[in-house]
Order: structure tokens, then C-alpha cells, then sequence
């Protein structure tokens, strides 16, 4: 069993590399590999017709869970991107209207504050 996951392992990796990934994959188990790390828990194949008939399996709606919290996470980030793309564009109109604020206050008197500076005499 053990050189059937090495080649496994061997030819994953080749096949990666070939397509130009740089993820790598190890037979080995995680203590084998040195990592202080939990094995991923598997559904097994008796998993979806078990559901399908109505029975419960725990670790198919945990993973089903955190789908749906990815999905809803995913979304949540687009709104914020959205909302963030809108607010730069309103800090840009706010600028630009405090450049021209004869513009932003809707007066009509057309001259600026220096040339009434200059009509006073200083």
C-alpha cells in the first residue's frame, strides 16, 4: 500500500509540474511529514445516498456549513468592495466640489474671493 500511495503521490506531482502548479502533494502522513496538524475528516461513499434517503450524516452538513458560509462570505466581500468603490467616488465629488465651491453652494455672483479682495483695497 505504502509504494501504491508513493507513485500516486509521484505521478500527482509530475502532472502538476507539467501544468505549470506549484502545489505539490505528500503520501506521507502529516506526522510522518512532521506537522502538528489533524487529518481531514472523509464522507465515505455510503455519505450522499445516506442523505439522499433522509438519514443524517454530521460531517456532510458541517461541510455543506462551511460552503455556505464561503458562499456568504464571497458575498459580503463584494458588498464591501462595492460599497468601497462608492465611497471613493463620492470623496472624489466632495474634492472636487470643495476645489469649486462656487459650484457645490449654487451661488451666481461668478467672481472669486480673491477678486473681491482686491476691489476692497486690501
Amino acid at each position: 500500500m505504502e509504494r501504491a500511495r508513493a507513485r500516486w503521490g509521484a505521478l500527482t506531482n509530475a502532472t502538476l509540474e507539467k501544468h505549470g502548479r506549484s502545489e505539490r502533494v505528500d503520501h506521507r502522513s502529516y506526522e510522518r511529514q512532521g506537522l502538528d496538524r489533524d487529518p481531514g475528516g472523509h464522507f465515505g461513499p455510503a455519505a450522499a445516498p445516506m442523505v439522499d434517503r433522509g438519514g443524517d450524516h454530521e460531517r456532510l452538513d458541517d461541510a455543506a456549513a462551511v460552503v455556505d458560509d464561503r458562499d456568504h462570505l464571497r458575498a459580503v466581500d463584494c458588498e464591501i468592495s462595492q460599497l468601497e468603490t462608492t465611497r471613493a467616488v463620492l470623496v472624489q465629488e466632495l474634492e472636487h466640489s470643495e476645489e469649486y465651491p462656487d459650484r457645490r453652494h449654487g451661488s451666481t455672483y461668478g467672481g472669486s474671493s480673491r477678486d473681491d479682495d482686491s476691489s476692497r483695497g486690501r
